[in-house]
């Protein structure tokens, strides 16, 4: 990852205070800054905003609840809870599948279970 995503990656995560909580519960707590960022500027390179979405400058956070194995396959991904624009809801539901392979649990993490289940917080904004 370039030195500049991290900075960039890092910057995000002090602005936006659900995107550190995300990504906290992915990698796991007690993750290094360093950890976290590559994590979330993972995800950050899958996200599209719908070209639709963005020209009517809809925006809001759609949630996804979505099941891995510990390998970062995503079995199962459906929408939790909408944004109000179906743009949006889609490209949230979308994401995790086209992400794949996600990083890899810690070990450590729930080591009892073969699968991972997660609710996360997908945010829209147009810049202003």
């Amino acid at each position: 990852m370039p030195t500049n995503a991290v900075a960039l990656t890092r910057l995000l995560l002090t602005e936006r205070p659900s995107l550190m909580r995300l990504v906290q519960r992915i990698v796991g707590s007690g993750e290094t800054a360093e950890n976290v960022a590559q994590n979330l500027w993972f995800q950050v390179q899958h996200l599209r905003y719908p070209r639709a979405a963005m020209a009517r400058r809809q925006q809001g956070v759609p949630y996804v609840r979505f099941v891995m194995d510990r390998e970062g396959h995503v079995l199962s991904a459906t929408l939790e809870r909408s944004s109000g624009f179906p743009d949006l809801d889609r490209e949230a539901v979308a994401l995790p599948r086209r992400a794949q392979p996600l990083p890899k649990p810690p070990a450590n993490t729930r080591p009892e279970q073969a699968t991972i289940e997660l609710v996360v917080p997908v945010e829209f904004f147009v810049a202003r």
